[in-house]
């Protein structure tokens, strides 16, 4: 994703307490996600919450682009 670009999370497959944690913050599938910043770390935003995920955790995640 680039900057600015929305999606929809499909999967999280982080390593299990990664994943309880970021599904509490709002990262659960079928949640709207925005590409904030992209590098290391990226900023994302998830309804009102902004994450900063590094490359290792976010390549787990799989998003679906908006058209």
């Amino acid at each position: 994703m680039v900057d600015g670009e929305h999606g929809i999370v499909l999967t999280n497959a982080c390593h299990s307490s990664l994943t309880a944690r970021l599904a509490e913050l709002g990262l659960t599938e079928g949640e709207a996600i925005t590409m904030i910043r992209r590098g290391t770390p990226m900023l994302v935003e998830i309804g009102n919450a902004r994450l900063c995920l590094r490359d290792d955790d976010a390549s787990t995640i799989t998003v679906l682009r908006a058209e």
